[in-house]
């Protein structure tokens, strides 16, 4: 790959990450005010709805849960914003051809631990539905129980992100140390 088709990509990853950074920004400033205000659900008319496979209901007058919908969400995107703010960051070093700092291994170290960090909104998230879902409904017959279950996917994600950035700590001191010799 040649230098400047090097640089047209990170131009072009750089204006996808600040795109990323409006948009969780505007999320953000959504979901925190629906979530700081949840009567404005009452407003709006804004009801929840459950859809699964042979099960779907719409649940009315349900401010706090939705309240609680939208926490998590905003928890989310703002672990999105962050790791948008991180991705631009180390794309704009690598624009201004400074790739092996201990910035970028800093930057890298941190997506892959706010990786392991947005596994905590999802798994809230499942269980508040699943808890929904069993208070609504009534079999008096069957036992039923909640199993929390973690997106392992992000966790190894997570892992193998942090070990990268390890990696890339050992390039930065090799390269620290190649400039000291020379």
């Amino acid at each position: 790959m040649t230098k400047e088709r090097f640089k047209k990509i990170n131009r072009f990853i750089y204006g996808l990450s600040n795109l990323w950074i409006v948009v969780s920004a505007i999320g953000l400033l959504f979901f925190s005010i629906f979530s700081i205000f949840p009567k404005l659900f009452d407003k709006i008319n804004l009801n929840l709805s459950i859809e699964l496979p042979g099960i779907s209901f719409i649940l009315k007058e349900v401010s706090e849960i939705n309240s609680y919908y939208f926490l998590i969400l905003t928890l989310n995107i703002l672990i999105f914003l962050l790791l948008g703010i991180f991705f631009r960051k180390i794309f704009k070093n690598i624009k201004d051809e400074k790739i092996f700092i201990k910035e970028n291994f800093n930057y890298l170290k941190s997506i892959g631990l706010l990786t392991i960090a947005s596994t905590i909104p999802y798994t809230m998230f499942n269980y508040n539905n699943a808890k929904i879902i069993l208070e609504n409904l009534k079999f008096h017959t069957s036992d039923f129980s909640l199993n929390i279950k973690l997106n392992f996917e992000l966790v190894i994600l997570g892992i193998i992100i942090i070990i990268f950035a390890e990696i890339f700590k050992y390039a930065v001191e090799l390269r620290e140390e190649n400039d000291l010799t020379i």
